[in-house]
């Protein structure tokens, strides 16, 4: 009998067992921890950003309207392909803010 178990709650690998060896390949799920941080860090460059494997969720969704509202572009350029540009957006004068 085959089984899958994954150790531990972060855990970076998966342990199998089974009667047969695995092989092939598969395309890890985009997920929204990985795919919010990485948005916002597209505001620190002008340079054109492509971001594939983006997850299409309420939270992303939220995000891209948070950086067009700062003056970047953000677009979705296919199935789960973002295309985001901060060329406009002005990082400088966002930490001189006064209480």
């Amino acid at each position: 009998m085959s089984q899958t178990a994954v150790i531990g709650r972060a855990a970076e690998s998966f342990v199998i067992e089974g009667g047969r060896p695995l092989h092939g390949r598969i395309q890890a799920a985009g997920n929204k921890n990985g795919a919010l941080p990485i948005l916002a860090a597209c505001l620190l460059t002008t340079e054109p950003v492509v971001l594939r494997n983006v997850p299409r969720i309420a939270d992303v969704e939220t995000m891209i309207e948070l950086l067009n509202d700062v003056g970047a572009e953000a677009d979705w350029t296919g199935g789960n392909e973002l295309h985001v540009h901060a060329f406009s957006t002005r990082p400088a004068s966002w930490r001189r803010r006064t209480p």
